[in-house]
């Protein structure tokens, strides 16, 4: 697919076969820079000519869209390609101006990236580093200005993802830091799952959200055993969202379970432009019997503003040991 054609690129894409690219190393002082939201919008531009037909005779699916540009944005190529790929280092530099994700790795293992800048300014999608349906991936001590995710786990979008059904598991982040941008997510893509996910020592008080686990109702998989230490975010969300749902659904819902958050300065308030309040802790799961949120554990939360907490279609939540400050708004 075209959104695999990056600037870098190494690995071969096969989910069926062992890894094809072993030991790569990039790292120096230096600076990898893409096309940006020129490029960007020049890919969309010649991707909505060719698709207009397609998209005029589907105009019910183009109104799911998150916007107009999601269809035609999808070819849109990454700034570094990791297809099925073991054992590679980045470290130490600036990786900038990706016309979609900066850094994809996709069906492979042991990745690491560490004290490197991300900047992705304006970019619509830009997020900085993505394992999909990948483990034994970890980052530390790097710098986000994305115009999107930070960071975002994935694994698969239906209804490819549901077929191969490949978790991301295995996954380390700490000692990073946004400037600015969305934080730290997992999802939506979902399909295959996501599972072992520990993160610590992140200051995303400058973030829109801070931690983030998203799923639509279509995609199925999971997210499982995450666990969040020592963190400063603008708030904690586990929630549906109804975006990008087009495609053959999986039977079933995700399922969200066994999240583990301790530690955490809560601020209550949200970075997307300018500041606003926001629910300090938003739990919102499916409807469906057996998919709501379950098995959370909050324990030494410190609240410091915002909305409180909002929690619906959630179970088996434990709050243990939480603190607000005066104006924080408790809905507990």
């Amino acid at each position: 697919m075209e959104c695999y054609q990056s600037l870098l690129n190494m690995g071969e894409l096969d989910h069926t076969c062992e890894p094809t690219c072993h030991n790569i190393v990039i790292q120096g002082k230096g600076t990898i820079r893409g096309g940006g939201k020129e490029l960007a919008q020049a890919v969309i531009a010649s991707e909505r000519e060719r698709l207009k037909d397609f998209m005029a005779a589907n105009a019910d699916l183009v109104s799911t869209c998150e916007n107009s540009n999601t269809i035609p944005g999808r070819v849109r190529g990454r700034l570094i390609n990791i297809s099925n790929c073991s054992d590679v280092r980045i470290s130490g530099l600036t990786l900038a101006d990706g016309a979609s994700w900066n850094v994809h790795m996709i069906y492979s293992r042991n990745i690491v990236t560490d004290h490197c800048t991300f900047k992705s300014t304006g970019i619509w999608n830009g997020d900085g580093w993505d394992p999909d349906s990948s483990e034994d991936c970890t980052i530390f001590s790097c710098l986000f200005y994305t115009g999107d995710d930070s960071v975002a786990i994935k694994s698969g979008k239906n209804p490819e993802g549901n077929l191969i059904g490949r978790p991301c598991r295995h996954i380390r982040i700490f000692d990073c830091h946004c400037a600015f941008g969305h934080g730290l997510c997992m999802g939506s893509e979902i399909s295959g799952g996501i599972e072992d996910v520990k993160i610590w020592d992140c200051d995303l008080k400058n973030s829109m959200v801070g931690i983030e686990i998203k799923g639509t109702s279509k995609r199925g998989g999971y997210v499982r055993n995450v666990e969040v230490l020592d963190c400063t975010v603008p708030c904690l969300l586990v929630h549906s969202v109804p975006y990008n749902n087009d495609g053959i659904p999986a039977p079933y819902p995700p399922i969200f379970e066994n999240l583990r958050y301790e530690r955490i300065h809560i601020t209550g308030r949200s970075l997307d432009k300018t500041w606003s309040d926001c629910h300090a802790i938003e739990l919102c799961g499916f409807a469906e019997p057996g998919h709501h949120i379950r098995d959370v554990r909050f324990c030494d939360l410190h609240i410091t503003g915002g909305l409180g907490i909002r929690q619906e279609l959630a179970e088996q939540i434990e709050y243990c040991s939480l603190s607000m400050d005066q104006g924080a708004i408790s809905t507990l």
